[in-house]
């Protein structure tokens, strides 16, 4: 289970994983201001239909985005075969306002449609739906 954490300016980000059982919990830390009401509209940024803290999927994703480009964070970029049709973008786009992750979001895109259009790739994913 993955927890991301704020800390506050010049505190160094590190992860912290905790073993409980059968279950390893790993904390990441992140600026305040893209975990807090700086980083958008609370409904953008949590799901309010569930009785814990847990971010929307579109939050998840920027998070991701964002600790995968981040020099002090273990967690790789979000791989590039996702499918973001599930995401709400016009939520994915406020956030990324928000948080000021604009121009890595569309970095992030432009990727995604070049593995996207890669011969090899669409003749992986017709021979996956043939199954």
């Amino acid at each position: 289970m993955t927890s991301v954490v704020p800390h506050e300016r010049g505190h160094v980000s590190s992860v912290r994983p905790v073993k409980a059982a059968d279950i390893e919990f790993r904390f990441h830390s992140m600026p305040a201001r893209l975990l807090d009401e700086r980083a958008g509209e609370l409904a953008d940024r949590m799901d309010l239909d569930v009785k814990y803290p847990r971010a929307t999927p579109e939050k998840a994703f920027l998070d991701w985005l964002y600790l995968g480009e981040s020099d002090y964070s273990k967690i790789a970029a979000p791989p590039l075969d996702l499918e973001l049709g599930q995401l709400d973008s016009s939520r994915l786009n406020r956030l990324a306002r928000s948080m000021g992750l604009v121009e890595k979001l569309k970095a992030w895109r432009a990727r995604k449609r070049k593995h996207d259009s890669d011969p090899g790739v669409r003749d992986n994913s017709s021979k996956d739906l043939e199954m």
